[in-house]
């Protein structure tokens, strides 16, 4: 939403706001940063001054002093920090206007098409005017795709129609809007067809954006901190831009599993910007950064599930392990994309069976890893978000007498752990679970199975104290030995401090032998422990 604020004490005074970006009427204060930038050679080359305007402080405050409802120089902020100018120029109906990001550190961050949006939005609801126009030089390419990308159509080119101060003739392009134009590119999202959308947002591959995890870390944070809900089960990075050197839309796909009645969050992610775009067979797909002008700087997709609907991890594993079968995905893309470039529908479905049979090859590859496992009387399931309130509850002090890790401090500590140990799932370097009483899902413990790149994993575990007597740590390590069969490996140490009887009892019922019968190691609560090592044969 744009924010418009007229200062009492001048009622042509502008100032207009949306989000962290604010363009205002310039006053007698920015006199010497305009004077800077209009006499920086660099800043204006494009306007044909490479020389800069050689201009005085005096001459910058008269061209201020001008400032009326038909006249206005105005400062670009962005963060509170001024970034550029623009200006508007009133004459029979039409404006003339002109944009520069004149800090470096600024450009190419597609901030100049937001600003030159909330312009022309200005402009056409608040003067009476019927067109407007502008003009750029020929060799600025990126000034001509951002008027283009707003709606502006080139109207005339001018071969080497003037000259700059080093005497070169240069040539500009002429580009204009009128009120009609405006008016049909102004349709709110709702209002157009399917054709409509997807005329305006195109399938179009770009290559591979380092900034697109940075975008997904970003987001992720933010729905963290606005849902706040304890139902969430894991917010991951799928699809194509999670897939390092893949080429991939410039959007950024994110799933979201939940442990809920998926119709409690629409109206929260709503209010978060996201547009639900589809809902049925229990899933619902959010749209954020689609806007009537195409598409912003920074787009995601937001699938949400119910727990435990997530091929698309097994989808985004595969191939970043399988980098052939990823370049023969990538290769489909390309000629898809072309093919189905205004149909976004026949575009996905033409991706259909080749998708499917690499969510099938992931999910044989590595043998289910994000699905849980059962016992007799336990469920093991992947450690997630949910059970950071039970982790730091009862990993206490003293269930880790004989254990390396010290309790958390708080919760955000155990948040930190628990978030590391789901990506090393994802990076198949540990898997701990989550036990659960299979008859009322009571939280129970940990159970983990570490050092996955090795031929011989760890075994590892505690339950609370609650719990202790049911021998619920025995059947779980016994759940856990049967997997690490179907994943190959043939055999497993249990490490053990050999004054925790009730623990020892667990490699000694699954046949383990007695390896290293005593090594001092300090735990990192600074108290010594007595590690005996176990092996158990898987064969």
């Amino acid at each position: 939403m744009i924010e418009l604020i007229h200062k009492k004490k001048r009622v042509d005074y502008m100032y207009l706001k949306q989000d962290e970006k604010v363009i205002r009427t310039a006053v007698n204060k920015d006199a010497g940063l305009l004077l800077s930038w209009w006499n920086d050679g660099k800043v204006m080359e494009h306007a044909g001054f490479p020389k800069g305007l050689n201009l005085t402080k005096e001459q910058v405050l008269k061209q201020i002093a001008l400032s009326s409802d038909l006249i206005e120089l105005c400062i670009l902020e962005f963060e509170g920090k001024p970034i550029g100018e623009m200006h508007y120029r009133i004459n029979e109906g039409i404006a003339t206007i002109g944009i520069k990001i004149t800090e470096a550190d600024y450009q190419n961050r597609g901030l100049g098409t937001s600003y030159t949006l909330i312009f022309i939005d200005y402009l056409f609801k608040t003067k009476s005017i019927s067109k407007i126009i502008l003009d750029t030089n020929l060799k600025n390419i990126r000034a001509q795709k951002l008027y283009e990308k707003v709606g502006f159509k080139k109207v005339k080119v001018n071969k080497d129609a003037w000259k700059d101060q080093l005497g070169n003739l240069q040539s500009s392009v002429d580009y204009e809007m009128t009120l009609d134009d405006y008016n049909k590119k102004n349709k709110e999202l709702s209002e157009m067809s399917i054709a409509e959308l997807w005329q305006l947002f195109p399938i179009f591959l770009v290559p591979y954006n380092i900034m697109w995890q940075h975008y997904f870390n970003q987001e992720k944070e933010f729905l963290l901190r606005k849902l706040k809900n304890e139902k969430i089960i894991r917010i991951s990075h799928v699809g194509s831009t999670a897939i390092p050197n893949m080429m991939a839309k410039d959007i950024v796909d994110i799933l979201l599993e939940v442990d809920m009645d998926l119709k409690e969050l629409i109206k929260e992610l709503e209010s978060l910007d996201y547009i639900l775009m589809n809902d049925k067979n229990n899933r619902l797909v959010f749209n954020k950064g689609y806007t009537k002008w195409g598409f912003n700087k920074k787009v995601f997709h937001l699938h949400v599930r119910k727990s435990f609907d997530h091929d698309e991890l097994y989808f985004r594993d595969y191939l970043i392990e399988n980098k052939k079968l990823a370049k023969e995905y990538e290769s489909l893309k390309v000629k898809l994309g072309k093919e189905f470039k205004h149909d976004r529908d026949g575009y996905t479905s033409a991706k259909d069976e080749i998708a499917n049979r690499i969510t099938k090859e992931g999910k044989d590859f590595f043998h289910n890893k994000y699905e849980e496992l059962s016992t007799d009387r336990l469920i093991l399931r992947p450690i997630s978000l949910v059970n950071i309130s039970d982790v730091y509850n009862n990993f206490t002090k003293e269930i880790t007498t004989y254990m390396y890790p010290k309790p958390a401090d708080n919760i955000n500590e155990t948040n930190e752990v628990v978030t590391k140990m789901m990506e090393q799932r994802t990076n198949n370097t540990d898997y701990v679970y989550a036990i659960l009483n299979k008859k009322n899902y009571e939280f129970i413990g940990l159970v983990g199975l570490h050092n996955l790149k090795t031929d011989m994993p760890e075994l590892g575990i505690w339950t609370k104290k609650q719990s202790h007597g049911n021998h619920y740590g025995k059947e779980a390590i016994k759940g856990l030995i049967t997997y690490a069969k179907e994943l190959g490996y043939k055999k497993l140490v249990y490490p053990v401090d050999r004054r925790n009887i009730a623990s020892k009892k667990i490699p000694l019922s699954c046949k383990g032998r007695l390896v290293n019968e005593l090594e001092l190691k300090k735990n990192n609560s600074g108290d010594i422990l007595e590690i005996e090592t176990y092996e158990i044969d898987l064969e």
